[in-house]
């Protein structure tokens, strides 16, 4: 019995590498591929292909005008192959526009096949079509190429079988943070019931369309609870005896969210209970700035700078910024480098500019 493998939805193809990526195949395989329902794309197991890559003995040669067709054969199956002139290309492109020209030139340079006799050895990339009932691979001359040394046939008759094994037979597979939110809108689709992180999603983007309205400095879990969009948000909760404990929940998560983003974190001393938004954080930024002078006009730091750990453990000796989370002083830190107040000396050491 054949393994059925999950169809994604194409919105998550980009995240399988092999999707527009001329993938090298045999002949007989792409011609069994079975299409998708987005037109041009076709599926390997559950990997969306769009581009291959073939090589095998010209067995028919049809010149035209615009185009050459090679019918190519591998030993497992034979595929024409519609390889256009980049002649074409050439003329099509606006001569108006300097950057056409430099394009043009760059085409004039690329060696198009010529002299291809029946029982060379080709390899051609392209877009995999269907004309008139029939499989074909559209390229252009520069992508098909005479194969003259036989290590590279020998080569890629190796490669293949490997890449069979580890690449194309192991199953497309979402991260799983991408997974769950495919399962959950499954889900939702089905029951027509949100789920408690499409809510929480929902409330962390009402809270950042709540900060971006006016220079909110500080929130707390009752302000939140008081945006209009957010009420709406937890009206639709459906009413239980824990009613207000789940509405706490939501709200918690979506903080947890906007705290992964580093656009709020929570404060201590007097406003433990409060959280402060990144953002238009000025006092951060300034004890950022004093601890970048203070640390760096020490000898060890002097030349290399700070490492942001550092100053994340300088932050938590003070009362105020002793819950700072990574992510908030990451995301002020970028800030303070925009403004130009701070310098980058590496991809983790930090000064303060003078």
């Amino acid at each position: 019995m054949a393994v059925q493998y999950p169809i994604y939805p194409e919105e998550y193809w980009g995240l399988d590498p092999l999707f527009r990526t001329p993938v090298k195949l045999y002949i007989k395989h792409v011609l069994e591929m079975p299409e998708s329902p987005a037109a041009g794309v076709f599926l390997f197991k559950n990997h969306p292909i769009v581009k291959v890559d073939i090589q095998g003995t010209v067995v028919s040669i049809i010149e035209k005008t615009k185009f050459t067709s090679y019918g190519v054969d591998d030993s497992t199956g034979v595929i024409n192959c519609c390889c256009w002139n980049n002649a074409d290309d050439i003329t099509d492109l606006d001569t108006s526009d300097p950057l056409s020209n430099i394009l043009r030139d760059s085409l004039r340079d690329i060696p198009g096949i010529s002299n291809v006799k029946l029982g060379d050895t080709l390899n051609v990339k392209g877009k995999l079509k269907v004309f008139r009932d029939r499989r074909e691979i559209s390229s252009s001359d520069s992508q098909c190429y005479k194969v003259l040394s036989f290590d590279e046939e020998i080569t890629r008759m190796l490669e293949l079988p490997l890449l069979y094994k580890d690449v194309y037979h192991v199953p497309f597979r979402l991260p799983e943070r991408v997974k769950e939110d495919w399962e959950q809108m499954q889900l939702e689709g089905e029951t027509g019931v949100k789920s408690n992180q499409t809510l929480a999603k929902e409330i962390s983007v009402a809270v950042k369309w709540h900060i971006s309205q006016g220079p909110v400095k500080y929130l707390h879990i009752d302000d939140i609870h008081n945006i209009g969009a957010i009420k709406q948000i937890l009206e639709m909760v459906e009413t239980s005896a824990d009613e207000t404990s789940h509405t706490n929940n939501l709200v918690e998560k979506a903080i947890s969210l906007l705290e992964e983003e580093g656009l709020l974190f929570k404060m201590g001393g007097q406003r433990a209970t409060s959280m402060q938004v990144t953002d238009n954080c000025s006092d951060l930024g300034v004890t950022i700035i004093e601890t970048l002078r203070r640390q760096c006009s020490k000898p060890r730091y002097e030349e290399t700078g700070l490492h942001f750990l550092r100053i994340l453990d300088e932050l938590h000796k003070t009362v105020t910024y002793n819950k700072l989370t990574l992510h908030a002083l990451k995301r002020c830190l970028s800030k303070l480098e925009d403004n130009s107040d701070i310098i980058r000396v590496t991809e983790t050491h930090y000064v303060a500019y003078t």
